[in-house]
């Protein structure tokens, strides 16, 4: 279960491409934030402009269907991030995301990434094109399933 494992910033998929310099820039405007098992971080409908990066556990993004029912669209976990579209596009959230165990987050908010900008130009570009890598695969990902789902 990944709720055993923990990953830091250096080691996430994103940071990948990144230089030392560049990660250590992004993490000196991260926030932690530790969330209890069950917690729910936001919920369909509310205003977001927060990107989430999972240093431990997993997250479920759910879409509820009935009042105790609901699709999971996405479980994430360690070196995962969500919320990428609200952070680059802030606005209503499109799903429900709980902490399904006790979980480290890593967040960036909008003034933060202001401040990344000031502090490290280059580090707050590399940031975008990872969340533009990010979001191309999820494109593909929902493209595939998409066409699974039409053949039917």
């Amino acid at each position: 279960m990944s709720s055993d494992i923990s990953i830091t910033l250096a080691d996430m998929d994103m940071c990948t491409d990144m230089t030392a310099g560049q990660v250590t820039a992004l993490g000196q405007v991260l926030r932690t934030e530790k969330v209890v098992g069950g917690e729910k971080l936001f919920a369909i409908g509310d205003t977001g402009e927060k990107l989430y990066l999972i240093t431990k556990c997993d997250i479920d993004i759910r879409l509820p269907t009935t009042k105790h029912h609901y699709k999971r669209l996405a479980k994430y976990g360690p070196g995962s991030l969500f919320g990428e579209i609200a952070f680059l596009q802030p606005g209503s959230r499109a799903a429900d995301a709980i902490a399904m165990c006790p979980s480290e987050l890593l967040v960036l908010d909008r003034p933060a990434f202001e401040s990344l900008v000031e502090a490290d130009n280059s580090a707050a570009i590399a940031l975008l094109i990872a969340l533009g890598k990010a979001q191309g695969n999820n494109l593909r990902w929902s493209a595939m399933e998409i066409s699974r789902l039409a053949q039917w």
